[in-house]
């Protein structure tokens, strides 16, 4: 039985098949866990879509750290216990891989071959490869304010951490799972990349606005502030774009896996230089 049928079975008996996670694809066990948490009154309702995106992701974290779990948006076993659902691992998770704190040596890009396998991973590499490079950014904007004390800076900083490493596993745990899947496959990475960058960019907003409660204006924080929403904007209009590239590479229609991931890479660095600038 395929992934898709042992999420239609489980789910009709009050189970999942897991881990799930921001960009994951299993959509009748994604619609299980949404019902439960609608189920646990979280603050805002969700719409029971199998779409695991940003309003999921933080309904269960809200959802552990109200029940004393690891707050990390992964619905694992303990998380799927405290919802009331039964369990069954299909996958493990992939890697997490946290950014250095402030710059450090970017990850080279994942190398590939030719089939549908390598090609997705090296894109989905391509895409962490020059998010890494942004996410750099973000943090050598936060910590150019020498006036800001250094704990401020530190919390600030995590804060913006977090939101990297879940946009790494949700990428790599996309592409795991949308391998030798031809369009169908870029398409799921690419509804992947669509919710884990829109994901990222609304939590370092709520940083940045976050960093405005901590330090008054007068330390010219609020220029700092507009720098990193210039860059998301810019961030956010290009993950169109990106989308294209990916689907175009897989199906071959457009562009190579080659010229693709140089493109994505090409796109978000200069998203970054700009913005470092």
């Amino acid at each position: 039985m395929n992934i898709g049928g042992i999420g239609e079975l489980l789910g009709s008996a009050l189970g999942i098949s897991g881990p799930l996670y921001l960009g994951a694809q299993d959509r009748a066990s994604i619609k299980t866990v949404q019902r439960a948490l609608n189920g646990q009154s979280v603050a805002t309702r969700l719409a029971e879509d199998g779409i695991f995106g940003c309003g999921t992701d933080a309904a269960v974290r809200q959802f552990q750290k109200s029940h004393g779990l690891v707050v990390d948006g992964i619905v694992g076993p303990k998380t799927a216990s405290a919802l009331g659902l039964s369990y069954v691992a299909r996958a493990p998770l992939p890697p997490k891989s946290p950014p250095s704190r402030a710059g450090g040596p970017l990850p080279p890009p994942h190398p590939g071959g030719g089939d549908d396998s390598s090609a997705i991973g090296e894109l989905a590499e391509a895409v962490v490869h020059g998010m890494t490079a942004i996410h750099h950014t973000v943090v050598a904007i936060i910590r150019s304010l020498d006036s800001i004390p250094e704990g401020v800076l530190d919390r600030l900083t995590g804060e913006a951490s977090g939101p990297f490493a879940d946009l790494v596993t949700g990428l790599r745990g996309a592409a795991s799972h949308a391998i030798r899947g031809g369009a169908a496959g870029a398409q799921s990475l690419g509804n992947a990349i669509n919710s884990t960058l829109r994901c990222y960019t609304g939590r370092i907003q709520q940083v940045a606005a976050m960093s405005l409660q901590f330090v008054p204006d007068i330390l010219g924080l609020s220029g700092i502030v507009d720098k990193i929403r210039r860059m998301i904007q810019k961030l956010q209009n290009a993950v169109n774009s990106i989308i294209d590239l990916v689907i175009g590479a897989v199906t071959g229609a457009a562009v190579s896996v080659f010229e693709a991931v140089a493109g994505i890479v090409n796109i978000l660095m200069g998203v970054a230089a700009e913005a470092a600038a």
